[in-house]
């Protein structure tokens, strides 16, 4: 009897003991997470820091490149609608056209131009020069000119702003060469009172157009020249 109270005795100090040692373990254990909970917070705040330090980073990263662009834009010329305010419409008369040659012996207003012209655009030779010269001047105004200065007109050649269209034209219609800029100039002008709104369009035939098409009579002496007893050619009283 003695013997199973002590058996009993001992097992249940042995179970005691298991027991403590489990709570042992399981306080260790509690160390162990909390110490790594803490390690991971610490990590975190650490992870934190640092991106808040990236965020200012790219911040000042931002502003430096607002301050470069905006430097870099004031350098940048001024762009193609900038440009269309150098001739805003066709010039009417000479005294306008003299203006504007004054005006090409300033380096950067010529700059401005020369842009300008380039801007316009052109297919061809032919449509460069055409294009050009109908956006800087009338009909009206070109009808005082011709390449050379003959038959009592105004020497075109002799202007900067027709080298400044040579050389706008030779930069943007390929193939283009000098002599053809200058027949194309040339064909131009000696049209452009026939064409529909120049000084002599209302002798141009009901199928003529404005590319250029010469009238059937350039003026009315032709006309009385060609008449037959006092009626006109085609006409019979």
């Amino acid at each position: 009897m003695f013997l199973q109270i002590q058996k009993m005795m001992n097992q249940h100090q042995k179970s005691t003991a298991e027991i403590l040692l489990i709570s042992m373990l399981l306080t260790l254990v509690d160390l162990v997470l909390m110490t790594m909970v803490i390690s991971g917070i610490d990590d975190l705040k650490g992870g934190v820091k640092s991106l808040l330090v990236q965020i200012a980073s790219l911040k000042d990263c931002q502003t430096e490149l607002t301050k470069m662009m905006a430097k870099a834009l004031m350098q940048v010329p001024k762009d193609e609608d900038d440009n269309l305010s150098i001739i805003e419409k066709p010039m009417e008369s000479i005294e306008e056209l003299n203006s504007l040659e004054n005006s090409l012996g300033d380096k950067e207003f010529r700059k401005s131009l020369s842009r300008f012209l380039r801007t316009i655009g052109g297919s061809t030779t032919g449509d460069a020069v055409r294009i050009i010269l109908k956006r800087i001047g009338t009909l009206w105004l070109w009808s005082k000119y011709s390449y050379k200065g003959r038959m009592g007109k105004i020497a075109i050649c002799r202007l900067r702003l027709c080298t400044m269209i040579h050389g706008a034209v030779l930069k943007t219609v390929k193939g283009s060469t000098t002599k053809i800029i200058e027949k194309e100039i040339s064909e131009f002008l000696k049209h452009a009172p026939y064409q529909r709104g120049g000084p002599k369009s209302k002798v141009l035939s009901d199928t003529s157009t404005d590319s250029g098409t010469m009238p059937l009579f350039s003026d009315d002496s032709q006309i009385l020249r060609m008449s037959f007893k006092g009626s006109p050619v085609g006409f019979t009283i």
